[in-house]
């Protein structure tokens, strides 16, 4: 009977043996994916705060720059009147006029700086629309951030 038992305890000692190396590596793989949850974590972490102070610092520019861009739209409305107007005296007076000419110049100069206006108000418009973007990434981020943290406490 001694025997016996001394058989089945091994046997124990056997199957315990077995499960406990499945389970060490189970552990492991476990902490591995948790760290490197925990680091994923943290860098997104990290980069929602960058983003954020890049995000305050691009408000009071942004600012700034809409009110660069209203100035602007109402220099565009001038120069593009005074273009019309330069282009409706030159219809008026002969091409091989003096004054014709001059004006025709004033008028290249005028649609010239139309066309730079244009270009700068576009670029404002451009810089405006970077903070919409960086308003989603940093959303998106943080919902990253929540779904990792309640899979690291699964």
């Amino acid at each position: 009977d001694i025997h016996e038992h001394g058989e089945d305890s091994g046997a124990i000692d056997s199957t315990f043996q077995d499960a406990s190396p499945q389970k060490e590596d189970q552990s492991l793989l476990l902490e591995a994916d948790l760290f490197a949850l925990s680091t994923s974590i943290s860098a997104k972490e990290e980069l929602i705060r960058q983003l954020q102070l890049s995000q305050e610092k691009y408000e009071s520019m942004r600012e700034f720059y809409e009110e660069k861009l209203k100035e602007m739209e109402v220099i565009l409305s001038e120069k593009e009147a005074e273009t019309e107007k330069l282009s409706e005296e030159l219809k008026k007076l002969d091409v091989g006029n003096s004054k014709g000419k001059e004006l025709s110049e004033k008028l290249k100069e005028k649609q010239r700086q139309v066309s730079e206006l244009k270009k700068k108000q576009a670029e404002l418009t451009r810089l405006t629309s970077v903070a919409s973007k960086n308003e989603s990434q940093i959303s998106r981020l943080k919902g990253e951030v929540s779904d990792m943290k309640h899979k690291k406490v699964e």
